[in-house]
């Protein structure tokens, strides 16, 4: 292949054939072995392939609402599709509360803000940056105060209840465990 500065259409699916043994393919998720792979080929596709790409991601993370995946690249991925209605529309205190519910990691919670902010920013949303500051900080209250997290995996373990521990215990992008060694280690043995 020559070098272009932009990559057409038809010249995709090509291109996707001849670097396919590139990329690491599980269920219905892709990614690219290596990092600088990654920079290369997005620095090479048009605005336009790279705006369909992240419509396509955005439409089936939104098919999937209230998974991990869900709560982990939703936002983002809306936000980069040019979403912001469903950025802005989604981050309320429903989702706060279901992303508690469901044991998300704090850290998650609060980028989920983050990428709101921006949506409202760059459609100049004052009332909707008037609604997320109180929400965001009261949000930032309720984590800080919320109940111990090693002390709530215990107690879900004891109940038998691991796929709800495992599901706030480790963030899968930064393979990070959220609670007390101790408790990951219980955490294996009982699985």
């Amino acid at each position: 292949l020559e070098f272009q500065n932009e990559v057409s259409r038809s010249d995709f699916d090509e291109a996707f054939r001849a670097i396919r043994h590139l990329l690491r393919i599980e269920e219905s998720m892709m990614s690219v072995f290596h990092d600088s792979f990654r920079v290369f080929v997005r620095s090479r596709l048009s605005g336009t392939i790279k705006t369909e790409i992240m419509q396509a991601i955005a439409a089936k993370l939104k098919a999937e609402k209230g998974t991990p995946r869900w709560y982990q690249h939703s936002f983002a991925y809306a936000y980069q599709a040019g979403d912001d209605a469903y950025v802005l529309g989604q981050i309320n205190k429903d989702f706060v509360d279901g992303a508690m519910r469901a044991f998300r990691p704090n850290i998650e919670i609060m980028e989920a803000f983050e990428w709101a902010v921006e949506a409202a920013k760059r459609k100049g949303d004052l009332r909707a940056m008037a609604f997320l500051g109180p929400l965001k900080y009261r949000t930032n209250e309720r984590i800080e105060e919320n109940l111990d997290r090693s002390l709530l995996a215990k107690t879900l373990l004891y109940l038998g209840r691991k796929e709800e521990v495992i599901t706030f215990s480790c963030q899968l992008q930064n393979n990070r465990w959220l609670v007390s060694r101790d408790v990951a280690l219980d955490l294996i043995i009982w699985c």
